[in-house]
């Protein structure tokens, strides 16, 4: 049997011959070398450790030991494994960092998201409170305005009605200018609440007190009316009794020349009539649009009277193609022409003008209208009491 030279001679035992003589034969034989097994082992140990009469030993040859190229084949497959795991851990270590990664990102995002969407409510809830103070400042102007208002059609309402509504509204505008109004809408909308007790009372106040006047001058109309009827009525009656009395001179007249001329007595001749330049207009459609800008101030309505008066100096304007106040008045009066004609336009041309604006809107209950058309004008002559 050949030696082979890499495996060198294992020693023999001590103490034995014949286990000497038993190692000769197995000079050549190397134990076989594990595949983890980077160097091969002490041969002493391993000679030591060997029982030369172990029938196991002979049955050892040189072909049941690995060779060199099982070893080698071995040894890379381990590596090839061992560099698979290493990979295989390197790669998942990678994967499981970039997923905590995405992870930790997604999380981020979700935080960024959700604080946007805080911002976003916070941003729209400043806007809708400064939005809903802008529209309370807007009502308390319009409020405010509206009591005042109030006031200037109220002047007879009383003092202390008056004053409690001119106190609500000093108080509205106060806070209204005060720095707080564009925030503190509810302390705002709260001072502007409290005007509407003082303002109806004033408004009952006033109404009160046009009832009343309504009814005195009611009832003076009543009693110059019929003062002026039985005046009237005394006059005709003295009239007829003096044509009665001219009739009868007349008649004893006539009679007297008849008699002695013997002729007949010709017909008295008529009276003139008044000239009347013009065509008379309606005094109730005159008046219907004057009641209607009243209402439109919060004002009651008026009674309408045409009166021949007012239609005799209407006509007298037409005539003279200009207008003037009577020369006679008892009452305030307005006068004044509109072309084309319209008893709208002829109001709307009043209240244009604030001395016949304020006529018109004036504590008065009736309303004595006359009014004529000539050459496409409307003249009117008005008359409140």
């Amino acid at each position: 049997m050949k030696q082979d030279d890499r495996l060198g001679t294992i020693p023999t035992p001590r103490g034995s011959a014949e286990a000497g003589a038993g190692l000769e034969q197995r000079t050549n034989l190397r134990p076989p070398s594990l595949p983890t097994q980077l160097s091969a082992p002490e041969l002493e140990r391993i000679g030591a450790e060997v029982d030369p009469s172990s029938p196991s030993l002979e049955r050892i040859t040189p072909a049941s030991a690995p060779s060199a190229p099982a070893r080698t084949a071995r040894r890379r497959w381990f590596r090839v494994v061992a560099v698979g795991t290493v990979s295989a851990l390197l790669v998942g270590g990678v994967m499981l960092g970039r997923a905590d990664a995405e992870a930790r990102s997604a999380e981020e995002a979700r935080a960024q998201v959700q604080t946007a969407a805080a911002d976003a409510i916070r941003i729209s809830t400043r806007a809708w409170r400064a939005r809903g103070a802008t529209l309370t400042a807007v009502a308390a102007a319009h409020t405010i305005a509206a009591a005042e208002a109030t006031l200037a059609a109220t002047p007879q309402a009383g003092d202390a009605p008056r004053a409690a509504l001119q106190a609500a509204v000093a108080a509205a505008r106060s806070v209204l200018a005060g720095p707080d109004s564009a925030t503190d809408a509810r302390a705002l909308a709260a001072t502007v609440a409290a005007i509407a007790a003082p303002r109806q009372a004033a408004v009952t106040a006033q109404h009160g007190w046009q009832v009343a006047e309504d009814a005195r001058i009611a009832a003076e109309k009543a009693a110059a009316e019929q003062a002026a009827a039985q005046a009237a009525a005394a006059k005709a009656a003295a009239e007829q009794a003096a044509a009665a009395r001219t009739a009868t001179t007349k008649r004893t007249t006539t009679t007297r020349t008849a008699t002695s001329s013997g002729g007949t007595a010709a017909p008295a001749a008529p009276a003139p009539a008044v000239s009347m330049v013009g065509v008379e207009y309606s005094a109730a459609t005159v008046g219907a649009a004057l009641n209607a800008f009243r209402a439109s101030q919060g004002l009651p309505p008026m009674a309408i009277v045409r009166s021949a008066a007012r239609v005799q100096h209407a006509s007298e304007m037409a005539a003279s193609n200009s207008i003037w106040h009577s020369s006679v008045r008892t009452m305030w009066e307005i006068v004044g022409r509109v072309s084309p004609v319209s008893a709208t336009a002829m109001i709307n041309a009043y209240a244009n003008s604030p001395s016949h604006r304020a006529v018109m809107v004036g504590n008065f209950s009736t309303a004595y209208i006359g009014a004529v058309t000539y050459n496409g004008m409307l003249y009117t002559s008005i008359q409140c009491g």
